[in-house]
C-alpha cells in the first residue's frame, strides 16, 4: 500500500508531474487513432504468468492506454485494470516508436480485497502497417512491488475523418 509521505509516493508523483508537462508539450495529434489488441506476460517477483488486452487511443506522442488482465497461475482468480499514459519518442529513419509512461491501477484477487496502486511503464513498438507488434516492460506498485515483462500485437483501426 502506498504511504502519503514514503520516497515511492514522492517518486511516483514526480514521475506523473513529469508527464503532464510533456503531454501539455507534446504537439496536439493531427488525426485520433485507436488500437486495440492482446498480450501474455510474466512478472517475477512473485513468479506469475498472465493475459491482457490493451487499448491505445491518441496518434500523436501522447496516448492513452487502458488494459486489463488476469493471471494464468491461480486459475484466473487475480485480474488487474490500468490506465497510462505514454509518452512516445520518435526515432528518426525508424519503424520503432519507443515510449514510457505511468498511470494508476487496480488489482484483485480472492483472498483481499481490490487495492489502488501505480505502474510505471517503458516499452517499444514497431510501426508495420495495421498490426503493431510491442515488447513492454512494467514496475507495479500496489501492496508490493512486482516487475513484469510483456509482449503483443496492436490492431490499428483506421482513422476517423470528420
Amino acid at each position: 500500500m502506498l504511504h502519503r509521505n514514503s520516497p515511492i509516493t514522492r517518486a511516483l508523483l514526480s514521475l506523473l508531474g513529469l508527464l503532464v508537462i510533456c503531454i501539455l508539450a507534446a504537439e496536439p495529434a493531427s488525426a485520433q487513432r485507436i488500437s486495440l489488441g492482446p498480450y501474455l506476460g510474466a512478472s517475477i517477483s512473485p513468479a506469475n504468468t498472465f493475459a491482457g488486452i490493451s487499448a491505445r487511443f491518441g496518434g500523436g506522442t501522447v496516448q492513452f492506454a487502458p488494459g486489463f488482465e488476469a493471471s494464468f497461475t491461480d486459475g484466473f482468480d487475480h485480474w488487474l485494470v490500468d490506465a497510462n499514459i505514454l509518452y512516445r519518442f520518435y526515432l528518426e529513419d525508424s519503424n520503432m516508436r519507443p515510449y514510457f509512461g505511468a498511470g494508476p491501477v487496480v488489482a484483485d484477487s480472492p483472498s483481499v480485497d481490490p487495492r489502488f496502486g501505480a505502474n510505471i511503464v517503458a516499452g517499444a513498438a514497431i510501426s508495420a502497417g495495421p498490426v503493431q507488434p510491442f515488447l513492454q516492460s512494467r514496475l507495479t506498485i500496489v501492496n508490493r512491488t512486482t516487475v513484469s515483462v510483456m509482449a503483443g500485437l496492436l490492431f490499428v483501426f483506421p482513422d476517423r475523418q470528420e
